[in-house]
């Protein structure tokens, strides 16, 4: 919570231009508890000591459930105060990544032209 607090007084003001949400599996179709053995697994694989002791499965599905919640249909996040007079809509990209892109140069470069193809769906670009 401390920690929150930080990054929101450190940001205040400042909005993304985009948010890539990047979930295994499609929102509408795939099971939380297969979503959570993948993320699980991926923890394991990496071997990290503090990060395999201190997530479970029951913190990764509240994670999951929230992020779910906030990002995962895809609307874009409104904002109407906290960034002076103007109100905010902040475009969400959805990336499936259940095929694990970190150890496949293949999987990666597809992954990448996926996430590519769908910004530039979203954001407008510049001239």
């Amino acid at each position: 919570m401390k920690l929150n607090i930080k990054w929101r007084a450190l940001y205040k003001g400042v909005a993304p231009g985009l948010v890539v949400y990047c979930r295994p599996g499609p929102v509408q179709q795939a099971q939380t508890s297969e979503i959570i053995g993948i993320c699980q697994r991926r923890i394991k694989e990496r071997a990290r000591d503090a990060e395999e002791k201190l997530v479970t499965p029951e913190y990764n599905q509240k994670v999951l459930e929230e992020h779910d919640r906030v990002f995962g249909q895809g609307s874009p996040l409104a904002f109407s105060e906290g960034f002076g007079h103007r109100a905010l809509s902040i475009p969400i990209v959805i990336v499936d990544t259940t095929e694990n892109y970190r150890d496949d140069p293949r999987v990666a470069l597809k992954k990448s032209g996926e996430l590519l193809h769908l910004i530039r769906l979203q954001v407008p670009v510049m001239q």
